[in-house]
């Protein structure tokens, strides 16, 4: 499942991966101009490398991530569910999270400073369905941590 102003952002990176392609075009180029004899030109050996294996993987990475995404904007009335902004807080201390999908949450999501922990993680498996004001134990890398889970918001789908 991914947020629609996720699935926003991966629909945005397509042009931008046309667009870089073109500029290494254009730059390698620019090298066979500048430097001919390509047997001792290792700028287009780069280049060349950049064009042929990360624009096509970088590509078919998002594409493969948009052909696998689901779109969710549904909100559980009584519960924490996808896309709410919760509060988990714990001896530990406080934190508010955004409960998301594994493509924001491996990306550098945040919302007004506030970031994303995905529903397939520890912590997202025990807050998805956990009504306001709930507690639960949570198993982390890190040892057992006791959380009281408040929902706080939503995310705008809009």
């Amino acid at each position: 499942m991914v947020s629609p102003p996720a699935l926003e952002a991966l629909r945005d990176k397509i042009p931008q991966i046309r667009s870089r392609h073109k500029d290494l075009l254009r730059a390698l180029g620019a090298t066979i101009e500048d430097y001919p004899d390509l047997r001792e030109n290792a700028t287009y050996d780069v280049i060349k490398n950049k064009i042929d294996i990360d624009v096509p993987a970088d590509l078919y990475g998002v594409r493969e991530k948009l052909l696998k995404a689901v779109p969710y904007s549904e909100s559980l009335k009584d519960a924490i569910g996808f896309g709410d902004k919760f509060t988990a807080a714990s001896d530990a201390g406080e934190s508010q999270y955004y409960l998301l999908g594994p493509i924001e949450a491996s990306e550098s999501f945040s919302v007004d400073g506030v970031g994303a922990v995905s529903y397939l993680s520890p912590l997202g498996r025990a807050v998805w369905g956990a009504k306001s004001g709930s507690t639960c134990e949570v198993k982390l890398p890190a040892g057992k941590l006791q959380f009281t889970f408040t929902k706080t918001g939503r995310l705008d789908t809009a």
